[in-house]
């Protein structure tokens, strides 16, 4: 009996701590592994959809668990509501994170962590998902 009422209490925590890893408020995470889980090689990777200056832009957020520096890259690519994927130009988008760092997209950023909707034409009310397609995390040591 007693092994049922430790089970019972240990239960709930262990649920509540896995939920606390991926409830990140507004932010979605991505599906960088065929898992569905959002995490490679140290790094987790979240999506957000914001409006700035009038213009749908969705926001990234890489966070960075390893005690080295990693360079990020990857291609953009939009799934939208009407299951259709939007791919984003063949260009790859780069990033470099510092160790045991998080760092995130706003209104205010001009790099690769803030992707206009425009670049694929796809209206905000459009828009499902973003994927980091194709992620490559390099350690820098």
């Amino acid at each position: 009996m007693k092994k049922y009422l430790l089970a019972f209490l240990f239960l709930p925590m262990l649920a509540a701590s896995t939920f606390a890893q991926y409830d990140q408020g507004d932010w979605q995470h991505d599906y960088v592994d065929p898992t569905g889980r959002n995490e490679m090689s140290g790094v987790k990777v979240w999506f957000k959809l914001e409006t700035c200056n009038q213009q749908g832009v969705v926001l990234l957020k890489f966070e960075n668990s390893n005690a080295y520096q990693v360079e990020l890259s990857w291609e953009n690519a939009v799934f939208k509501k009407n299951l259709k994927w939007s791919a984003y130009k063949p260009e790859r988008s780069q990033f470099t994170v510092a160790a045991n760092q998080t760092v995130e997209g706003d209104c205010n950023s001009d790099n690769a962590l803030a992707v206009p909707l425009s670049d694929f034409s796809v209206k905000p009310e459009e828009f499902e998902r973003l994927t980091t397609q194709e992620l490559i995390v390099n350690p820098i040591r």
